[in-house]
């Protein structure tokens, strides 16, 4: 079953130069290093609470009752940790019972200290527990 419902990305021009670090409270440990802010911490948490609604109202049409977030170690951890607990919160606001998992998949090129050609990916967990799992019509491939 298609869905009509449309996504729609924030897109930030290439020529946007950031909102002022005066506008900003930032520790001085990191203020001298940092000419502006691209998208605002309040702006990046507030999508993801968007995100998480759509990911259930997806949920919710398909008639599933779990969800698998596979997270790219290390750096999409805050943001997997951040969506999982949005997700969460948003499922227990509207009392449906999905269970959440999260699991983990490392990325890495490099061979012998030296950055190889291809990703190689590995799984943090039993990799076979995702055959045959889909993720909205796509499956991961590569990285």
């Amino acid at each position: 079953m298609e869905s009509d419902h449309k996504y729609h990305a924030v897109i930030i021009p290439d020529e946007f130069s950031g909102y002022s670090t005066c506008d900003f409270r930032l520790s001085q440990r990191y203020s001298k290093y940092i000419e502006g802010i691209l998208v605002p911490r309040g702006m990046i948490l507030d999508r993801l609470e968007k995100m998480a609604l759509d990911i259930l109202d997806n949920l919710e049409r398909r008639g599933s009752t779990s969800l698998t977030l596979l997270c790219i170690l290390k750096g999409a951890f805050k943001f997997a940790a951040d969506l999982c607990e949005k997700l969460e919160a948003a499922a227990f606001s509207r009392q449906k019972n999905i269970t959440i998992h999260l699991d983990f998949i490392v990325a890495n090129t490099y061979v012998n200290d030296r950055v190889g050609h291809e990703t190689r990916l590995s799984m943090c967990s039993d990799p076979g527990k995702y055959e045959n799992k889909v993720s909205v019509g796509i499956f991961i491939t590569q990285v």
